[in-house]
């Protein structure tokens, strides 16, 4: 194998890595995005009961 060969292989692996790295910082986003809406529904639902005229507490 000469140089051009090693380096041809080593970018191959490299960009392997990159794409991998890629879709689990995709699937992370995703979870975080998920975890944000959940965050989001449970601020409306926690200010809709400190807003109920009768302000019973409720644990979802």
């Amino acid at each position: 194998m000469n140089k051009g060969d090693a380096i041809l292989r080593l970018l191959m692996e490299i960009k392997l890595e990159l794409k991998e790295v890629k879709e689990q910082m995709e699937r992370m986003e995703t979870k975080i995005e998920k975890i944000e809406q959940q965050n989001r529904k449970k601020q409306i639902t926690e200010f809709t009961i400190r807003e109920s005229p009768h302000r019973t507490l409720v644990r979802l």
